[in-house]
């Protein structure tokens, strides 16, 4: 794996160059940050999962 990224970062070095900390809030749609859709899209999928398997796939 590390040869990988090594091939990786030569090809798109921008991929793996940190630009900013972690707390700053740089996207935001609606009111809600990156993390925050991530959250509910990652719910969304669950609960849509059970809903599917209750039924029967």
């Amino acid at each position: 794996i590390e040869r990988i990224v090594d091939w990786f970062g030569t090809l798109w070095p921008q991929m793996f160059l940190a630009t900013g900390f972690c707390s700053s809030k740089d996207w935001v749609l609606l009111g809600l940050s990156m993390a925050n859709w991530s959250v509910l899209c990652f719910i969304a999928f669950l609960v849509a999962a059970m809903v599917l398997s209750r039924r029967g796939g």
